[in-house]
């Protein structure tokens, strides 16, 4: 006998059982995306390893227990409006990209050239964690498939990212195409930055930004929900595991 026919009470509602069960999936999703997390961390230090670099602190230095670790688990009311969602990503952008620490990918690219942590401006400026994490998996992407000499790393990093002086060549066009590749890549990552800038917490949100990042990742504009929710921890816990991939790729 069921506990509500025990007891005399009345049984919960289909809203409530489906309340209930995406409270389940939205924790297994968070708990993905966290572990997905902490193998970036030993795919960095390997990296870093084959490069000969001692960087004995991990990258990323967030944590389930974290204010943003713990709100991303909450129950997605299934009433709530576009800001909810908005709310979540940026809670999710506080969790992953907010918890890497920019000094040690700066390290690591700087082993290979003095300039590689900075942009490709005139003059140039300092990357922040997520160009750099970008750029460092760019780095073992082109190990990983060119497997050159480490001096000659940040002149294709400038011919991959088109700012180099244009060769037209078979190597251009493989160029190209790998670091087409690490941007669709890092696309749920773009998107955490796009919608923190224009939907964020700390100030009104601008939907039509909002709306354009959220279809370039293939969501709709608006009329976000739960399921919405998943498939972006989803894609964002594909996003990370993809980054591991080449990050210890990279290191063989």
């Amino acid at each position: 006998m069921a506990a509500w026919q025990q007891y005399a009470v009345q049984p919960p509602s289909s809203e409530t059982v489906a309340v209930l069960k995406q409270e389940q999936k939205v924790a297994d999703a968070v708990n993905a995306l966290v572990q997905e997390l902490g193998g970036l961390n030993r795919a960095f230090a390997r990296l870093a390893v084959s490069l000969g670099i001692n960087i004995p602190d991990p990258l990323w230095a967030g944590s389930l227990d974290s204010e943003a670790g713990r709100r991303l688990k909450w129950v997605y009311p299934t009433s709530a409006g576009d800001s909810e969602f908005l709310k979540r990503a940026t809670l999710a952008s506080t969790l992953i990209i907010e918890a890497l620490k920019p000094k040690l990918l700066r390290k690591l690219l700087q082993s290979l050239d003095e300039t590689l942590h900075q942009n490709n401006e005139d003059p140039p400026k300092t990357l922040g964690s997520r160009r750099l994490l970008e750029r460092g998996t760019l780095v073992a992407v082109l190990m990983e498939n060119l497997r050159p000499d480490m001096a000659e790393i940040p002149i294709l990093v400038g011919r991959a990212e088109g700012e180099a002086a244009f060769i037209e060549d078979d190597l251009h066009v493989e160029l190209e195409k790998l670091y087409k590749r690490v941007r669709e890549e890092f696309a749920p990552l773009s998107f955490l930055y796009d919608l923190r800038v224009h939907g964020g917490l700390a100030h009104s949100p601008n939907m039509k930004e909002a709306a354009k990042a959220a279809k370039a990742l293939g969501l709709p504009g608006s009329g976000w929900h739960g399921t919405h929710y998943l498939s972006l921890l989803s894609l964002l816990t594909g996003s990370i595991s993809q980054i591991s991939e080449h990050l210890k790729s990279g290191a063989c």
